[in-house]
């Protein structure tokens, strides 16, 4: 079983990732203040259709291991996902249902690293946060969730 590290949410597309320390999440919507919830993300449309109305996640353990092997520093909120767990591997929530705290999640996709969140940190990026950049998450439920909560499968 892993936790919440971390809660970051950005109003706009772009805009710095603001620290929080519960989100509200609200079912078929994502977190209540977030740029996706309103639709205003880098990846809320493409062509026209919203694609994205999802949370995101990564592990900590995946930028510590980024930053220390490749000789950088970014801060948490740098990678521009929603939560950051600790003590949990996501990828394995892909195509199935995640807790966090007492909300459900389904894992959509894994998040992977594009040319948008290269040019915001570093080319390296791209390549070497392959299947490490974190899992795309539906909200199931709604309610709040807070820094410090568990975060585990729902066989516990």
């Amino acid at each position: 079983m892993g936790k919440i590290l971390n809660i970051y949410i950005a109003h706009r597309g772009g805009a710095v990732m603001k620290s929080i320390e519960t989100a509200d999440l609200h079912a078929s919507k994502g977190i209540l203040g977030d740029r996706y919830f309103s639709e205003l993300g880098y990846h809320s449309k493409k062509n026209g259709l919203v694609v994205s109305k999802a949370i995101t996640l990564i592990e900590s353990e995946e930028i510590d291991h980024f930053n220390r092997a490749y000789g950088f520093n970014f801060d948490y909120a740098d990678f521009r996902r929603n939560i950051i767990t600790q003590g949990i591997r996501l990828n394995q929530f892909e195509g199935e249902e995640i807790m966090l705290g007492d909300i459900r999640l389904r894992g959509v996709e894994l998040c992977e690293p594009c040319v948008h969140l290269a040019k915001l940190l570093a080319p390296e990026a791209v390549s070497k946060m392959v299947h490490r950049a974190g899992l795309r998450a539906h909200v199931i439920d709604s309610g709040s969730v807070a820094c410090g909560q568990p975060v585990s499968g729902l066989a516990g």
